[in-house]
């Protein structure tokens, strides 16, 4: 007979990016989103062929390749310039004690809802989470204090989100239920 072994924790990457990375990436994002915005209606593509004129989708396709290029190359080379953290699931006990240490504010609303003061408790759970990059504690410290107040506060969210997540079930079949769709609601 053999024993129950402990499972893998479950894991997460994160990766920040350095200096203006995130910016950039955010306005070729939005350039992506403006030229979308211009794509020609078919009232435009039938005027611009009654009037002989070359196709103006395939002038709006070849800008919007253009940028999506732009836009993935630009994050394949920020990716690598930035930091991957690997957060793991600390065990439920583990977590627990982090909890307990961290009561919530009596005067915070969402610290009650928490359960916990989020503020404290993330200044000890994402580091606790981290598995990669390896460290001393103080260079760990050192690497958090080096983030912005929104860099750390997607490694928190995400670690407690490890922590507290729930679970797929695994002997959910959905190739068995019923859709709920029909011809007459589908889009």
């Amino acid at each position: 007979m053999t024993g129950i072994s402990p499972i893998n924790p479950r894991v997460e990457k994160v990766i920040i990016l350095q200096g203006d990375d995130d910016e950039k990436v955010r306005e070729l994002r939005t350039e992506i989103t403006r030229i979308e915005a211009r794509k020609p209606t078919k009232a435009e593509l039938n005027q611009a062929s009654l009037m002989g004129e070359n196709s103006s989708l395939d002038t709006w396709q070849k800008e919007l390749d253009a940028a999506k290029k732009a836009h993935d190359d630009f994050s394949a080379k920020a990716e690598k310039r930035g930091v991957t953290v690997v957060l793991r699931a600390l065990g439920r006990k583990t977590y627990r004690e982090l909890i307990a240490k961290h009561p919530p504010r009596d005067d915070d609303e969402q610290d009650k809802g928490f359960g916990a003061n989020i503020d404290t408790l993330s200044e000890d759970l994402v580091p606790a989470c981290i598995a990669s990059p390896a460290g001393t504690a103080g260079a760990i410290a050192d690497f958090l204090d080096s983030l912005n107040e929104g860099q750390f506060g997607d490694l928190s969210v995400k670690a407690w989100q490890l922590n507290v997540g729930r679970t797929a079930d695994p002997t959910q079949r959905l190739s068995s239920v019923a859709s709920h769709t029909s011809n007459g609601t589908s889009i």
